[in-house]
């Protein structure tokens, strides 16, 4: 049972943490976009701007990009270990299946369907 309260303290650690990612970029997506609709901010001179400041401006967005999709990378595979944490058999429901495999699934099925995923988006 240890084993159990240690892995859910471990995933509780690993959402809270993919929470505070999540709220991370999305004061920054946030912060950005007013500044973004009225073009205020930007970080090019586009009356000015050669076709280097472009090509360096556009690999600065290419790697914002991809810190963001890294980010929600993250946030997901938290999401299916949890998921995937959830399909398996706790210590109770497996010593439960040694004597009756049909409750063992019963409860099993029971926690699944009582769990709650609000807390972790």
């Amino acid at each position: 049972m240890s084993k159990f309260d240690t892995a859910i303290e471990i995933a509780q650690s690993e959402v809270s943490e993919a929470q505070g990612k999540i709220a991370d970029l999305t004061s920054r997506i946030e912060t950005a976009r007013p500044r973004a609709a009225t073009g205020e901010d930007i970080a090019i001179d586009i009356e000015s701007a050669t076709l280097d400041d472009v090509h360096a401006h556009t690999d600065t967005m290419n790697a914002n990009i991809a810190d963001l999709i890294v980010g929600l990378d993250d946030v997901t595979s938290a999401f299916s270990k949890d998921f995937d944490a959830m399909r398996e058999k706790s210590g109770w429901e497996t010593f439960v299946g040694v004597f009756s495999s049909a409750k063992s699934d019963s409860l099993r099925e029971e926690r699944i369907r009582g769990a709650s995923v609000d807390d972790k988006l």
